[in-house]
């Protein structure tokens, strides 16, 4: 295409796009934002079915105008990670082992760059710098360039914090800027850096979801960094922190708080748990925070003790403390002593996402030894109704 009246149709392009985005200004970003995205969505599946060239690349494009709705964090995120598998697959259909196998997604990269060039300082320019961010992720991409060092990935971000100050996706470069150190495996050095990245974000940006993300991004580095007990008390803090964000359909406590399970799993002695009574009663939530207690039951812990348990570091569903621990001799199900302690039980009762009559739920359990090491366990619960205590 002649280049005067490629820029002539881009001009153009972006003119509509401008009065799309500001006459959204009094309407849901996130509705305007989720349209976009599922107009793309649909191009894309069909351009899958066909494997049409042109049909992933105009995905691509379409992604792409989600940027330009940045408070709607969520689906910015979606359209982000759909274009990075998007160029995977134009990769993949340019055949990644050759010379010339960017050949269907460096014209993508082109028109960000002119874009870059004609329009310098603005939110459009913004968008197409960190669009080259987002296409340079791809994993086949980086194949092609024949590395995995991801250096490109952390420039291009970096470009959009450096040489934009003002644009809204600031924050969420300043993540990819932290996220490419994770590409191909940390070292120590890459997770400190990281973690201050992620660190600046919530500080810059406290009351947005790029602060519980970061928060938890946090979790992830220091458990790639084996710093398990650490991750453990990053992820509550999303939790304790952030408890009304919601990423993905879900509170991001949820998300953490499955994350805790998943790291516990992973590296934590098995404990058996029991609660009692194992039956919740719906009433409780209606109640003020009060002297209801219920009790726990913690044992059968390999070679440890009861007695090595820290019992300052107890939680139930990584937020509720335990109190008044006791050792006993014997309970049913448990071989030698077992550590008793109480919990709130409206308190914990909380810590359910929208408890519903009838349905079981599991309650996590965990603490430290006083060397350090962590246990836990699982114990299910039934909520229920009517007028019970």
């Amino acid at each position: 295409m002649n280049r005067g009246i490629r820029q002539i149709l881009l001009t153009v392009g972006i003119f509509f796009l401008w009065l799309n985005v500001h006459s959204a200004q009094s309407t849901d970003y996130n509705q305007v934002a989720e349209e976009q995205f599922n107009y793309a969505k649909t191009i894309e599946e069909n351009a899958r079915q066909q494997r049409s060239i042109e049909g992933l690349q105009k995905a691509v494009r379409e992604h792409k105008k989600v940027f330009f709705y940045p408070d709607a964090i969520e689906w910015v995120y979606k359209s982000f990670h759909n274009i990075e598998k998007i160029v995977d697959m134009l990769m993949i259909l340019g055949n990644p082992h050759i010379p010339e196998g960017n050949q269907y997604v460096s014209p993508l990269i082109e028109e960000c760059e002119q874009t870059i060039q004609d329009y310098p300082g603005t939110d459009e320019a913004a968008i197409a710098q960190f669009a080259i961010g987002n296409i340079y992720r791809s994993q086949w991409y980086q194949h092609w360039k024949g590395g995995y060092s991801f250096k490109d990935v952390t420039q291009a971000f970096q470009k959009v914090v450096d040489n934009y100050p003002q644009s809204p996706l600031v924050p969420h470069a300043l993540m990819e800027v932290a996220n490419s150190y994770d590409l191909t495996g940390y070292t120590t050095d890459d997770g400190l850096k990281a973690i201050a990245i992620y660190q600046q974000v919530i500080k810059k940006y406290p009351d947005t979801l790029y602060a519980s993300l970061s928060q938890y991004n946090i979790g992830v580095v220091c458990f790639n960094m084996e710093e398990h007990k650490k991750s453990i008390k990053e992820y509550e803090k999303v939790i304790t922190n952030f408890p009304n964000h919601e990423y993905y359909g879900s509170n991001m406590y949820a998300h953490a708080r499955k994350k805790i399970k998943w790291v516990l799993s992973e590296t934590a002695l098995p404990a058996t748990i029991e609660l009692q009574p194992d039956k919740w009663n719906i009433e409780w939530l209606k109640e003020h925070p009060g002297e209801g207690k219920i009790n726990c039951y913690i044992g059968n812990i390999g070679t440890y003790a009861p007695q090595e348990i820290d019992t300052s570091s107890i939680k139930l569903n990584a937020t509720i403390p335990a109190e008044n621990p006791q050792i006993i001799n014997k309970h049913p199900g448990f071989t030698g002593n077992v550590l008793k302690v109480k919990v709130n039980k409206f308190k914990v009762i909380k810590t359910i996402q929208e408890p519903e009559v009838d349905k079981e739920y599991e309650i996590m359990v965990y603490g430290t030894f006083s060397d350090e090491k962590l246990f836990y366990g699982i114990s299910t619960i039934q909520i229920i109704g009517g007028n019970g205590k």
